[in-house]
């Protein structure tokens, strides 16, 4: 119990870093928004991005241990790939938004939690089906039509 409290103040902790990061995007200060979603990231336990970005999706999976951390990671990665968009960097903004897209399809083939579909609805115009990992290309097919 004391260990499922802790994991939740850290995921509310880790979501206001979250809404702070946005805001200031939206208020035109794309640099501290950085520090904001660094701030989310170190919160979470997730500060090593570059070990994060060799793992594959599944083995990340299994490093974030719990399904309420891995949607707060996939919610960070998909505003970073946003971040990363208007900066017109694209080979960030996909690996992010692709990475952000397969934890969710983690979380969804868990079936531990439902997963937002208002995220989904954006990455479906970014991700196609195929460059997915093979493991959740049939749940994204699945999905692809209830987000219409």
């Amino acid at each position: 119990m004391l260990e499922r409290d802790f994991l939740m103040r850290q995921i509310n902790e880790a979501a206001r870093h979250l809404a702070r990061a946005i805001k200031a995007r939206y208020e035109g200060q794309s640099h501290l928004a950085e520090e904001r979603l660094a701030e989310c990231y170190a919160t979470l336990g997730a500060t090593e991005l570059s070990r994060m970005n060799h793992l594959d999706t599944m083995n990340l999976s299994k490093l974030l241990e719990s399904a309420e951390r891995r949607l707060a990671v996939a919610q960070a990665l998909h505003f970073e790939g946003e971040l990363a968009l208007e900066k017109k960097d694209f080979s960030v903004a996909s690996r992010c938004m692709r990475r952000s897209l397969e934890l969710y399809l983690e979380i969804h083939l868990e079936g531990s939690l439902t997963i937002p579909v208002e995220p989904l609805r954006a990455l479906k115009h970014w991700i196609p089906e195929n460059s997915v990992a093979p493991r959740y290309q049939a749940a994204w097919r699945e999905l692809t039509p209830e987000l219409n």
